[in-house]
């Protein structure tokens, strides 16, 4: 019993160890990871149907895609707006890169397939949508923002699941003290019973000694009592 603690000597370092392999486990997998492709696809937007640039981001979800490019088009003093049939759009927005001093509307939309988003954005420059006809330096700035979002996306998908991991380890932690707590309870209850014992154990020794002299007053007494009786019997003679 005396080694159970001892079990449990290790856990502010198992923890350690366990939320620095989450950590470290998640930052490499940012390092390592690859802008995804970004391909042109023809879909039907509010205004009509035109070349959308897309890409898919793993881990992500609709509503984190959707607050990753709101925040990325404040970067650039844009203001998202709701829009139909797309999620939203963003108008007269400068993103030097693409339009130079020309201000874009932007429109995105966003479709969840299980463990992934798909990420639709049409970027209207000067009256055109960007597509397969554009300048090819447009076309790939256009590209290079949607992969700037698509791995800023990742990096925040990873972020929420380490989250995730580290509100589950702390889960984990607090059942780890809660049986700690138990076990410093069920010691303290055995060594009040040992305490309650071995003073029981005194105390029938204790008994036993005192009942042996009380024995002996007994013997003696009763030695008393028939002595007088003789002298009783001997007067009334």
């Amino acid at each position: 019993m005396n080694d159970l603690p001892a079990l449990f000597q290790w856990r502010g370092l198992r923890t350690l160890v366990v939320a620095c392999v989450l950590f470290c486990g998640s930052v490499t997998g940012v390092l390592h990871a690859q802008a995804p492709p970004v391909e042109l696809e023809l879909k039907t937007m509010s205004v009509g149907s035109f070349h959308a640039l897309t890409a898919e981001i793993d881990g992500a979800d609709e509503r984190l895609a959707f607050e990753q490019f709101r925040d990325l088009m404040k970067e650039y003093g844009g203001r998202p707006k709701r829009s139909k049939p797309e999620r939203t759009k963003v108008e007269q927005v400068i993103v030097s890169s693409i339009g130079g001093s020309d201000p874009l509307d932007v429109y995105a939309d966003f479709s969840g397939r299980g463990s992934t988003v798909k990420v639709y954005v049409w970027i209207n420059q000067r009256g055109e949508f960007i597509g397969e006809a554009s300048a090819e330096r447009d076309l790939d700035n256009a590209r290079s923002l949607i992969q700037e979002y698509a791995l800023r996306l990742r990096r925040a998908a990873i972020a929420e699941e380490l989250a995730g991991e580290q509100k589950a380890l702390e889960k984990v932690e607090k059942k780890l003290r809660n049986l700690e707590r138990d076990l410093d309870g069920y010691e303290r209850d055995i060594t009040r019973a040992r305490e309650t014992i071995e003073r029981a154990e005194a105390n029938i020794v204790k008994n036993a000694a005192a009942q042996e002299e009380t024995k002996r007053e007994l013997e003696q007494q009763a030695e008393e009592v028939e002595a007088v009786r003789e002298k009783l019997a001997n007067v009334r003679g």
